[in-house]
């Protein structure tokens, strides 16, 4: 008890920083425009990550598309998750090393969604909070300086590893939960927190490392995973024909509904449920001007 009040006293402040750097864009963006969820157009406006757009040189989207959420629910769920363990990290990491990890980490899950959704938007701080899950974790491995800080809560410990079965879960059973991006960001946390814990290293040499390290992995992207990325214009290509498919394919079925009830047109005549007046009737007024229709689309 005496370890939450001082969490939440003094070690609070820098975790609602960050959680109002996502606020305010969902603020400005998603109740702004009055948008239930962010469509494509305007998250890739707004700096979503996607691959495309990053090998061309837009590496901000590797940071930018953290601070955006798709609806009100993708916020709450990032923002709850995130004042429970970022007042932990905080605790026993230092305001300064909650925002290296953070933003270290949601580099890193950012280029981990790259490699494995190539093709596909993304928003969302859940790559950072998996990273400063990691660095938690690293906590229970690594004999701080101060033993007085290993205490942990029972209530937050429960919660994160609800958080991290629940998001994982969720990413393995339904589109567009980012599974990559969360264990990208808990595979970096995990080593990033127990070198900043670790006495035999500075904070300059790792925070040297880990930037020599990114820039080292996002130059080997370049002439891999964004060397075969497709151009903004190919994109635009490409969904032009899946519309023009898509266009063709709701044709084909409209055309289909109307043949399946001019025969049943023809089988009522047959069987005298209506008569050969009110069968041309329906096929004047009603099949024949739909049809033309399809044609003129």
């Amino acid at each position: 008890r005496k370890l939450e009040m001082q969490l939440f006293k003094k070690n609070s402040l820098h975790t609602l920083l960050l959680i109002a750097a996502s606020v305010i864009p969902y603020l400005l963006i998603n109740v702004a425009f009055k948008l239930p969820h962010l469509t494509r157009e305007t998250a890739l406006a707004y700096g979503a990550d996607f691959t495309p757009y990053v090998a061309r040189g837009q590496v901000w989207r590797l940071i930018t598309g953290t601070f955006l959420h798709y609806d009100l629910i993708h916020l709450v769920s990032n923002m709850s998750a995130l004042i429970v363990v970022g007042r932990y990290v905080d605790y026993y990491f230092g305001h300064k090393r909650l925002y290296f990890i953070y933003f270290a980490t949601a580099v890193a899950a950012s280029l981990t969604s790259n490699i494995f959704h190539p093709t596909v938007w993304s928003v969302g701080a859940s790559g950072a909070v998996f990273g400063l899950y990691g660095a938690f974790v690293a906590t229970f491995f690594v004999q701080h300086p101060d033993k007085s800080k290993l205490t942990f809560s029972s209530g937050a410990i429960f919660f994160i590893g609800l958080h991290i079965l629940r998001s994982l879960a969720a990413g393995f059973g339904q589109l567009g939960v980012n599974n990559a991006a969360h264990l990208g960001g808990f595979a970096s946390g995990v080593p990033l927190g127990w070198l900043l814990l670790e006495s035999k290293f500075d904070w300059e040499l790792v925070r040297n490392s880990t930037a020599g390290i990114l820039i080292g992995v996002f130059g080997i992207m370049q002439f891999t995973v964004y060397r075969y990325a497709p151009t903004p214009a190919q994109l635009m290509a490409r969904e032009a024909q899946r519309k023009e498919w898509v266009g063709l394919a709701e044709r084909g079925k409209k055309y289909s509904e109307i043949m399946i009830e001019f025969q049943a047109q023809v089988t009522a005549v047959q069987q005298n449920r209506i008569t050969p007046d009110q069968f041309q009737s329906n096929w004047f007024n009603g099949l024949k001007p739909e049809i033309e229709l399809l044609r003129m689309d």
